[in-house]
Formats: C-alpha cells, sequence, structure tokens
C-alpha cells in the first residue's frame, strides 16, 4: 500500500494524525487499528512525517467529512435482484463488447513446498469460495440489464496433474507454458463458475496452486484475503481441528447496493466535483510513438518486460523523495510524467493508477472487485525543475487519494468523452508501486512463493509498475499493447526512464525538459554512428568537372534534345565537346557583356539545348545562374529579379515580354551572329568551390518567394555521393523532366554531365502529358529517370507497363506505399530520395525493395549528419518523432539578402567534429518531422504543419491518405483541415477518382481501418489535384476551394427524420433510451447523450426489434441511425420491412412500461 492511499484508509477509519516535534502523533477510535495498520504506520512513519510536515492543512482534516460517509448495512432482502457495483457494470459491458474475451481474466499462482494433503487443500478451497458469496455469483442478462445470481458451492477437483518433463525445472517450464495457455480461457459471466482452482504436481514435495478467476468477483486484495483464508482453514483441517474465521459482517452485494445509494451523497458529489475540475478541458489521448498504427478496435494483446533499477541509484531517488517531503511513488511517478511527456511532446502527462478501494472496515476481509482507479494529471507547462515537477505530482497525488471514492465509471459517465473502441476512455496508460510485502511466506506448514506467469494481455496501451526488491533495488514491469509496441521500443522506454531518474537525482534543481533521455551509448550512435560516410570528393567546380570529361571523351554523345516525341528525326545531339564548345562561347559573351566572378546571371529558357548550355556558360563565366521559369507568373519573376539584382539574363527573344523592363538580357536567338564570333575557348576565369553555383528560389512563409544559395563545393559532395549510390556509370542514359527551378534538376543535368553519360532533355510537351512523355521513354530507353510522386502516377494512368533496365529516382514529396508497390514490379530499381533545396537536393536515399512495409528516406548521403531534435534542440530516442535537422558539407550558404532569415534556420552544429570548408559548422532546419527507425534510417512523417489535431486527437494526415488512397476507387488522395467556420474543423479528404465515385464505401472503408476521429467527414472527388510550380501538391489552394456542404457547415442542417422502415424502428429504440421525444438520424448516439451501458440495452432490443445479429461493436461503430440501419439492410438483418414495421408498434405500446423501469432503477 503506497503512503498516500494508507493515510487516506486511515482518514476513512476516523484516525486523525499529526506531527508533534520529531514524532508521529495518533488518534484512532477504539478497535480500529488492528496490527496490520500498526505495522503499516511503522513500516511508513518517516514517509508519513515527511509528507504532513509538509501538507499541514490536509494533515489537519484528514478525518474531515469521514463521520458524514454511512456504514454498509446488509441489504434488507438477497432474495431479490441485487445491483452489480459500477466496477462491475463496466466490466460485465466489456464483456459485452466482446463475448469470450480472457481480457479481465486474472491468473494467479504460488509454489507450495513441502508435504502437501491435497483433500485438506480441496475442503479449503471450498470452505472460502462457500464464505464469500460472490464467489458463487453469475451474472445473467435480462432484457440488456445484467443481474447477480447466486449459486452453491461447485465442485473442485484438485487432484494434481504432472507436467512433463525429465527433471523439476523441465516440468516448471512446461507448467509455465500450460498455465499462460490456460490464463487465455474465457469465462462466460451468465453461468459461471468464476474461478477455476488446479494444482499441479513438480515433485513430492512441491506443488503450483493455480487460480483464474473473473475480474468482476476479483482484485489483488482479494487474492490476499483468499490466499490468508484457504491458509487458516486448511492448517486447522490438517490438524484435526474446526476453522475459526471471524463471520463476515456483509457480503460483495450489500456494498454494491451501498454504493449505489452514498454516490447520491454529499460527499461523493462533492469528489465528483472535485475530480471534473481536475480533468477539465480536452483529454487528449496518450501519443507515445508507436510501431504501427493504433487499430480501429482495441484488441488487448499484449505482452510483458522487465527492468531493474540498482539498489544505489534506488537510494538516491529516495534521498530526493525525503529532502522534497515526498514519497517514493511521488518521486518514481514524476520521472514517469515526464517520460511520457517527453516522448509523447506534451506538457501534461494524465495517468491511471489503481487503489484498493477498501477504506471502509466492512470492506476489509472481503474478496470481490473493490478496486477503484483513479486518474492524475500532472500540468507540465513553464519548464519547472524536477523539484518543483515532484512538488506538483505530490500536490495531485495526495488530492486524488482524498477524493478515492468516486468510481472510476461515475467519472467517465460525468465528463463523457468522445466514445473510441481504439482505446480506454481519459487516460491509455497506468502507473503503480505495489508492495510485495507478505506474498511469499508460510501456508500452514508449507512455504509459499509466488510462481510467475508470462501475461498475454495488456488493457491499456502501457502500465508500468514496480516493487522493491529484498535485493534493496526496484524491479519495473511494462505491460505493453503489442497492437502498438514492439519490445524494442519499450527497452527504450526504460532507457530514458532511467536516464531521467539518473540526471533527476544528479541534479534535481535542474528544467525537468532539459534532463537527459538518452544514455551515453545511445547519444552518441544517434549523433556518431548514424551520420553519413566520411568520404573525399572533388574540389574543382562543377563546370571543371564537366571540362575533365571533355578532355576525356571529347566525341561521346553528351546532350539529346527530342524536338518532337514522335520519332527522332528531329532530336539534336550534342557530343561533349560539341556541348562545351557551344557554352564557351555564350560564357565568352557574357564575360564581354560585363558578367564578373560571383555574378547572378538569370536564366529565362525553355527547354532546349541552349538551356544546358547556358548553366555551363554562367558557370564558366564565374557567375552563379538564377532559373526564372518561363511558366510563372510575371509578378513573381518580376521579384526575383528585383531580389537577387541580377547582372543580365540569357534568355530567347520571344521571351523578353515576359521580363520587367529595366533588366539587361541576353537572347541567344537575336545574338546569333555575335555568338558565331565568340571564342569557342575556355575562358581563363578562376572560379574557387566555395563561389556559388546557383541560386534558386523557393516559397516563403510571406508569400514571396526567397533565394537560397548554394555553392559549388556542395554540388561537388552532392555528385559525389550520388554517383556511388544510387550509382551512376559512364554512357548511363538519364531522361530530364524538371524544370530548372527546381533544384533537383541539377542532378539530372550535371550527373551525366560530369560523370560521362547522356543527358536527355524532355521537350516540355512530354514533361505535364503522361502519353507524351510514355512515348518518349519507350523510344528513347532512357536507364534513369527522376520525378515527383505525382508525374510516377500521371505515367501509371497513362498505360506504363514498366520498363525493366529503368532506375526511378522519387523525390520532391512523400512517396505513398501504395504507389511504391505499383513502381517496383515496373523497373530494375526504385529509390526514395528526400531533401530541402537548402541541403542540396538530396540529402537522404533508400532503395524500396519488394515487399517493403513501409516507406523510409533512408540514410544520409556522405558527408551529411541528420538530427532528430526536440524543441531544445536535443536529440531524442530511436521512434521518438522530432523535427528533422540536417548538417553537413550540402548546406547553403544561406538566403540571398536575407540575414536574419538565415540566422534562424541556418544555427551553429553543436553536434559537429569541426569546421566544414574553413567555416563553423552549421545545421539547417528543415521544419519535417522525422524519427530514427532501430535500423538506422530514417522516416519522414511530413511537414510539422501538416499534422493536425482535431478533439484532442493528434494526427498524421498522411496516415489516412494512405489508407483512403487503398481503396480501388481512389487513385490519389490528399487530406486538408479545414475551418470554414471559426471553432469548426473539419476534415475533408480530396479524392482522384471515377466519375461516379461514391463517397461512402470510401469512408466505410476507413472506417475498418482508421479510429472514427480519422474518418473526414467530407470526401470530395476532384478531376485533378492543383499543384504548386515545381508539381508538388498545393494545399493551400484546397483549403480555397468552395467548402464541401457549405450550408451543413454554416450551421443551417435540419433534423432528418427516419425514412425506412430500418431507420424508424432504430430510431423509436433510441428514443425510448435515451429518453427523447425524437431522434435525428444522422445525429451520433453518444453527441445525443448517449452511455456505453445504454449501448448494451440498445443491443438487447434491438435483436429483439429487428432479429438482427448485431453486436456491440457494430453499435460502436455504426452511432448514426442512419448508418446503423444501411449495415443492417446491406446484411438482410431483417427482410420483411412489414415485420419491423409492426415490431416498431410493438415498442410504442411498451414505451411507458419501459420509462418507468428506468426510473425505478435510477
Amino acid at each position: 500500500m503506497k503512503t498516500s492511499q494508507l493515510l487516506a484508509r486511515l482518514r476513512s477509519l476516523g484516525v486523525k494524525l499529526w506531527v508533534d516535534g520529531c514524532e508521529l502523533g495518533i488518534s484512532a477510535p477504539k478497535g480500529v487499528l488492528d496490527a496490520e495498520l500498526v505495522a503499516e504506520l511503522r513500516a511508513k512513519k518517516s514517509e508519513i512525517l515527511a509528507l504532513l510536515a509538509n501538507s499541514a492543512p490536509r494533515a489537519a482534516a484528514a478525518s474531515e467529512g469521514a463521520d458524514e460517509i454511512p456504514a454498509i448495512e446488509p441489504a434488507e432482502d438477497r432474495r431479490d435482484a441485487l445491483p452489480l457495483s459500477f466496477s462491475q457494470k463496466r466490466l460485465w459491458f466489456l464483456d459485452q463488447l466482446e463475448p469470450k474475451s480472457c481480457v479481465y481474466n486474472m491468473p494467479l499462482a504460488w509454489t507450495l513446498r513441502g508435504t502437501l494433503d491435497v483433500e485438506c487443500l480441496e475442503r479449503a478451497v471450498a470452505r472460502v469460495v462457500e464464505r464469500h458469496a460472490v464467489l458463487r455469483t453469475s451474472f445473467p442478462d435480462d432484457a440488456g440489464t445484467p443481474r447477480e445470481e447466486v449459486g452453491p458451492v461447485p465442485p473442485f477437483d484438485l487432484r494434481p496433474t504432472i507436467p512433463p518433463g525429465a527433471n523439476a525445472a523441465e516440468r516448471r517450464e512446461a507448467l509455465r507454458v500450460q498455465l499462460s495457455e490456460r490464463a487465455e480461457e474465457p469465462f462466460e459471466l451468465a453461468r459461471g463458475p468464476l474461478l477455476r482452482p488446479a494444482l499441479f504436481r513438480i515433485e513430492e514435495d512441491e506443488h503450483v496452486l493455480f487460480l483464474l478467476v473473473h475480474h468482476i468477483v476479483f482484485d489483488g486484495w482479494s487474492a490476499d484475503v483468499f490466499l490468508r483464508e484457504v491458509g487458516e482453514v486448511y492448517r486447522a483441517l490438517v490438524s484435526g481441528t474446526e476453522p475459526e474465521l471471524d463471520p463476515l459482517p456483509i457480503q460483495y452485494a450489500d456494498f454494491a447496493c451501498w454504493q449505489e445509494s452514498f454516490f447520491a451523497s454529499a460527499p461523493l458529489q462533492e469528489q465528483l466535483r472535485y475530480h471534473a475540475e481536475q480533468l477539465a478541458g480536452d483529454l487528449p489521448i496518450l501519443d507515445l510513438p508507436s510501431d504501427r498504427p493504433r487499430p480501429p478496435v482495441q484488441s488487448y494483446r499484449g505482452a510483458n518486460l522487465r527492468r531493474a533499477l540498482t539498489p544505489e541509484l534506488l537510494a538516491e531517488v529516495k534521498a530526493v523523495a525525503r529532502r522534497e517531503g515526498a514519497t517514493l511513488y511521488m518521486v518514481l511517478l514524476a520521472a514517469y510524467d515526464l517520460l511520457l511527456a517527453r516522448w509523447s511532446r506534451r506538457e501534461e502527462a494524465i495517468v491511471g493508477t489503481i487503489v484498493a478501494g477498501r477504506n471502509r472496515p466492512e470492506t476489509r476481509d472481503l474478496i470481490g472487485f473493490f478496486a477503484n482507479t483513479l486518474v492524475l494529471r500532472t500540468d507540465l507547462s513553464g519548464n519547472p525543475s524536477f523539484t518543483e515537477l515532484v512538488a506538483r505530482v505530490k500536490e495531485t497525488a495526495l488530492g486524488a487519494f482524498e477524493h478515492q471514492d468516486l468510481p472510476f465509471e461515475k467519472l467517465v459517465e460525468e465528463l463523457a468523452p468522445e466514445r473510441n473502441l481504439s482505446h480506454t476512455p481519459i487516460f491509455q496508460t497506468i502507473f503503480m508501486l505495489e508492495d510485495r510485502t507478505g506474498k511469499e511466506g508460510r501456508f500452514g506448514d508449507l512455504e509459499l512463493e509466488l510462481f510467475e506467469l508470462e501475461a498475454h494481455v495488456a488493457r491499456t496501451d502501457l502500465m508500468w509498475t514496480a516493487h522493491e526488491t529484498e535485493a534493496g533495488g526496484l524491479e519495473m514491469w511494462a505491460e505493453y499493447s503489442t497492437d502498438l509496441f514492439d519490445p524494442e521500443t519499450i527497452e527504450r522506454l526504460f532507457d530514458s526512464y532511467i536516464a531521467i531518474l539518473e540526471g533527476a537525482v544528479a541534479n534535481p534543481d535542474a528544467p525537468a525538459m532539459s534532463l537527459p533521455l538518452l544514455s551515453p551509448a545511445e547519444r552518441r550512435r544517434l549523433l556518431e554512428d548514424w551520420r553519413g560516410p566520411m568520404e573525399s570528393y572533388p574540389e574543382d567546380p562543377i563546370h571543371a568537372q564537366f571540362e575533365a570529361r571533355v578532355d576525356a571523351a571529347p566525341d561521346a554523345l553528351a546532350l539529346v534534345f527530342p524536338t518532337t516525341v514522335a520519332d527522332g528525326a528531329g532530336d539534336e545531339e550534342l557530343t561533349f565537346s560539341e556541348l562545351d564548345e557551344r557554352a564557351n562561347r555564350i560564357a565568352n559573351l557574357l564575360v564581354e557583356r560585363g558578367v564578373r566572378p560571383g555574378d547572378l546571371v538569370g536564366l529565362c529558357l525553355e527547354r532546349s539545348v541552349d538551356m544546358v548550355a547556358a548553366v555551363l556558360a554562367i558557370q564558366k563565366a564565374g557567375g552563379a545562374y538564377v532559373p526564372l521559369d518561363p511558366a510563372y507568373p510575371t509578378d513573381r519573376l518580376a521579384h526575383m529579379v528585383a531580389d537577387s539584382g541580377l547582372a543580365l539574363c540569357v534568355t530567347h527573344s520571344e521571351l523578353t515580354d515576359l521580363l520587367p523592363d529595366g533588366i539587361d538580357h541576353l537572347a541567344l536567338d537575336r545574338e546569333a551572329g555575335a555568338l558565331a564570333a565568340a571564342s569557342p575557348g575556355r575562358p581563363a576565369i578562376a572560379v574557387a568551390s566555395s563561389e556559388r553555383c546557383y541560386v534558386i528560389y523557393t516559397s516563403g512563409s510571406t508569400g514571396r518567394p526567397k533565394g537560397v544559395e548554394l555553392e559549388h563545393r556542395s554540388v561537388s559532395n552532392f555528385l559525389a555521393t550520388m554517383a556511388k549510390e544510387p550509382g551512376f556509370e559512364e554512357g548511363t542514359r538519364l531522361l530530364a523532366l524538371t524544370t530548372l527551378s527546381f533544384d533537383i534538376s541539377v542532378l539530372e543535368l550535371m550527373l551525366p554531365l560530369t560523370r560521362g553519360g547522356t543527358l536527355i532533355v524532355a521537350p516540355g510537351e512530354a514533361t505535364a502529358d503522361g502519353e507524351a512523355l510514355l512515348a518518349l521513354m519507350e523510344r528513347l530507353e532512357p536507364d534513369i529517370m527522376q520525378a515527383t510522386p505525382a508525374t510516377w502516377r500521371l505515367l501509371l494512368l497513362s498505360g506504363w507497363e514498366g520498363s525493366p533496365n529503368l532506375r526511378v529516382f522519387s523525390g520532391g514529396e512523400a512517396l505513398a506505399l501504395e504507389l511504391a508497390e505499383e513502381i517496383v514490379p515496373r523497373c530494375k530499381e526504385l529509390w526514395n530520395l528526400y531533401g530541402p533545396t537548402e541541403t542540396t537536393i538530396w540529402s537522404t536515399r533508400k532503395r524500396i525493395e519488394e515487399g517493403s512495409e513501409r516507406i523510409t528516406i533512408g540514410k544520409p548521403i556522405a558527408n551529411t549528419s541528420c538530427y532528430v531534435l526536440d524543441e531544445r534542440r536535443e536529440p531524442v530516442p530511436v521512434g521518438v518523432p522530432g523535427e528533422l535537422w540536417i548538417g553537413g558539407h550540402g548546406l547553403a550558404r544561406g538566403y540571398l539578402d536575407r540575414e536574419q532569415l538565415t540566422a534562424e534556420r541556418f544555427v551553429p552544429d553543436p553536434f559537429a567534429e569541426g569546421p566544414i570548408g574553413g567555416r563553423p559548422a552549421r545545421m539547417y532546419r528543415t521544419g519535417d518531422e522525422a524519427r530514427w527507425l532501430p535500423s538506422g534510417e530514417l522516416e519522414c512523417l511530413g511537414r510539422i504543419d501538416h499534422q493536425v489535431k482535431l478533439r484532442g486527437f493528434r494526427i498524421e494526415l498522411g496516415e489516412i491518405e494512405s489508407v483512403l488512397a487503398e481503396h480501388p476507387a481512389v487513385r490519389q488522395c490528399v487530406c486538408v483541415v479545414r475551418e470554414d467556420v471559426p471553432g469548426d474543423q473539419r476534415l475533408t479528404a480530396y479524392v482522384l477518382g471515377d466519375e461516379d465515385l461514391d463517397a461512402e464505401p470510401v469512408r466505410a472503408h476507413a472506417r475498418e481501418l482508421l479510429p472514427g476521429y480519422m474518418i473526414p467527414s467530407a470526401i470530395v472527388r476532384l478531376d485533378e489535384l492543383p499543384h504548386t510550380p515545381n508539381g508538388k501538391v498545393d494545399r493551400g489552394a484546397l483549403r480555397k476551394l468552395e467548402p464541401p456542404g457549405a450550408a451543413q457547415a454554416a450551421g443551417d442542417e435540419e433534423h432528418v427524420e427516419p425514412r425506412t422502415a430500418t431507420e424508424r424502428a432504430i430510431a423509436e429504440v433510441w428514443a425510448d433510451v435515451l429518453q427523447l421525444d425524437r431522434v435525428d438520424v444522422e445525429k451520433n448516439f453518444f453527441d445525443l447523450g448517449g452511455h456505453s451501458l445504454l449501448l448494451a440495452e440498445v443491443l438487447g432490443r434491438l435483436k429483439e426489434s429487428l432479429n438482427g445479429d448485431l453486436t456491440i461493436v457494430e453499435l460502436f461503430r455504426y452511432s448514426t441511425v442512419a448508418s446503423l440501419a444501411e449495415r443492417i439492410d446491406s446484411r438482410g438483418a431483417d427482410g420483411a420491412s412489414g415485420g419491423r414495421e409492426e415490431k416498431t408498434r410493438d415498442l410504442a405500446r411498451g414505451r411507458q412500461t419501459l420509462m418507468q423501469r428506468r426510473r425505478i432503477r435510477r
């Protein structure tokens, strides 16, 4: 028992405690302080003194209100139908939700050493079962309402079974496996018995007593009572005497009756107000990083792992507790709250904890389900020190334990959180510090010790239990949902928890959020071992590397420009020497026109040979090119020209009208004569690798584009590592599709030109026309093609059946798994590439293999570091999302003439080993959310601003998009959150699909795979998705579209009456159960005031009225009249509509009786 729980129990017994100097003062009613309580007080004296000294107001009022709680009396007539306790009602409902479930089975086992009298043990168990009526109780269903039914003592057969095995060790292990299987055998609550004892013989003097019991009649305290009483009876029977147990003043059913009447009392109503205030506002679900998405329905499949704290660390933790006037439980809980907050990136933690629920003296020796759940909500905002966090936890824990009588079920009913089958309500994790003293000892003349069992059930996402060991350490036990977590993730949680405790005891006054989450070894792995490899790369500028290829193979084919898609008759082809000469002439002309090293030169050309030659020419002249896409709006081009201060712009005469007045330009077609007269030799201009290679404008948050300055050194490193992996060999043919304004075009142009390949520049007509592009690919048979996922989708829609020798590069936006699955069998290799413009094109790469279960962005390229950091720019553990930062040799110089913005996004790299290129190392803030996987690969989770929150739920839009895209009627999907009415956020999915696409089947598909809060409220079919000039989906443009269902969004929705016989039948039942005059068929059951127990009544009524084979799960999923009726009709639940209408009339006639029965029940 925790110290705070002991104080609450003493309070309920009327015991007063105070500090008298250095001693503990006690005043108690006569007979209350028995030997057990005195022993507890002695054991916890120092902790109690510390608590009382720091909680004087509470200590003074420790017994206040105890006299207001009435005693529990035996029920007047136990022959009447007795109610279930609130906790029992909840478990009964959960059993209806998932019949034959083993989730609330309680398997217990003890080793008995010594000479065992099996017959006496069997009689002892029977006597205890006879003594406690709850162990003979079953719970039949009476028209949707459970009732208690007490039966006789069932026959028990404890003849020992011998497990297989050649020796005792083998038999123990075989028994452990057997009992784990037995633990999953379901109970039938309506019939019973709900307790199954069994005995196993390991050796003549070693037996294992196994007890499988349903939680609805038992709890952890009950196990101690059961074992103690069976032991006392057994000891008497073995000695030939009659057992003498004190008579029980009440039975569990009496407690259930008392609890129902007590709930309306003033003390309980005050406790309800207290907890409701503590839990006011949003109650977000626990969002620990998981290895798999949360399933729509909780399966309760689980496993467990253990870890220990050393005695030395535990001693230091206890010292912190003493200094802060807190208990060990409070300090351990503070560290757990901090662990949850740091891993889930929140500033609060909502944790459940279990209390015995036996504050009344009448309940101490009873067996039954008394345990109650308290919710502890801790505020971690303001970055408190760890000692301040302990103080907050102490305040929360003491308050909760002083108000622990409120049944958790009534709290849920009061708060009415959004019902969801994917998780438990209010909290999703439990923390407990157990007292294991007394769990081992004597059983008559037998030695008794726990026989540990493996659990395969998890009732919450994560239950964290700790207990002190005989060796002075602390053993921690994590029971976790295997739907969500792999064991490696739980191991990392243990690592982080221990790191937090070690940091807290070393520096308890440090800000809690800055305490370490990583061990030194894990930190070294993330920051050093998982960097990209350190490799050398050419120091020459990019055009010089091209010139080296010219000198090595002047007659090799460098460039192909197909002037038409249909045939090759008009293709322009240039060898390396021809392309070099053409670029030299333009470069020399640029120098004549005043271009100097370091100047920025605009490039406004359509796709052509001149475009490629001009890029090389500007570099040869010592300048850096600035792409000006002719497809851009003129005002955008004007801004880019003005912002960059261009020295000159290279263009063609038909494009000059796009350029602002006053800009000096070189129209290559108009200057043909000057070009012919220009020198074909290379300009004698030295260009350092630290000079700018190009400046590309990207979109800015202000709506005005900003220029990113990239140096030759960064591009050289990038090309060298890409040539190595994915790989580029001499003679490789690369088909280039991308506009120069998108930085990935640098790979397309420069990789073949600096590595001896052939560059094929696709004409403009092929870059946006899938059929034209497909025809070009079939004619020219490239070895490599790079494009955004949108372009690859376009190809698939145009009938691309595959190119077996093609290496596919995909990047620029997220590659969906379903798209990758379409591409992989159609090509030689598929590479997923990731990187922002500011870190030189691609910073990570990953080859996607057939059968991949997830899409990652892989590992950093050479000389590149990737960091996943929290808000304090500290590394987060593997699996935990954070912001992706990139360091290394690929970083841009910065933003052109934006010093403040550059300083904000490019910051000193505290993890780098030294300067890069003679300058302090920096890292770039990508604005992307990512996480490390155990493999050392990165998973990109999307833009941080694409992560949304609806009704307290954090949602990754990409997850919803992937699920919707799996539906055969959907080709592509993009989700956004719209707020067309202030405060009314709606999740909207925009899909590409057939003209007759029906949204409801798509939504039904999503319901099968996603929790309810992730189902789009609107699914809108579009003919095409809007894209930015760089080919990415324009989410901003989607939000500007006309709101779907505008009238409804604006709040003009009208009441929708039932339209079919099935809808009328369901609506009648709902109206009866919810006590409403009418029901809107589009309204959610829970929004209308329903709760889970009423849903069980609805189920019984609908089965009767519709003869439908319905389940509670279906009522949760189809929670409107309309959706449920459609579900029933689609399965042909009852073909005769006339029969339904007749039963509907019967329901109406019985309404008065039903309402009268409900009033009596309340």
